[in-house]
């Protein structure tokens, strides 16, 4: 268990090769509630999360897609999981050391200074 960022966390169980088999073979869990969570919404969230991110995200409700967040000049800054909520609401969930460098580098991209 090691701290991470005010979370205790487990970081590995067995080993990271004996964890990649399992998870390969069986079964892995990642949990996201000590994540950083953004949501979009409004008429054009829907192309909002397009522009954040390499991948076209889903726009059915209920389902999310795991992808990279890119700069301006294509280098990855972050990579997140966003939900469609439905299809003018998102929820991106971001990692929880860059959570607010995150959020204002989204309220850029839309606008928002």
């Amino acid at each position: 268990m090691v701290d991470f960022h005010g979370w205790e966390m487990p970081v590995q169980f067995g080993g990271i090769l004996s964890e990649h088999r399992a998870v390969r073979t069986a079964c892995g869990v990642f949990d996201v509630s000590h994540m950083g969570q953004v949501f979009l919404s409004g008429p054009d969230a829907c192309r909002l999360v397009d522009k954040l991110n390499c991948n076209r995200m889903s726009r059915e409700p209920g389902r999310g897609t795991y992808s990279h967040m890119l700069a301006e000049d294509g280098g990855i800054l972050d990579d997140a999981i966003t939900f469609c909520l439905a299809p003018d609401r998102f929820l991106a969930i971001v990692n929880a050391a860059t959570d607010e460098a995150d959020f204002e580098w989204m309220r850029r991209q839309a606008g928002g200074g």
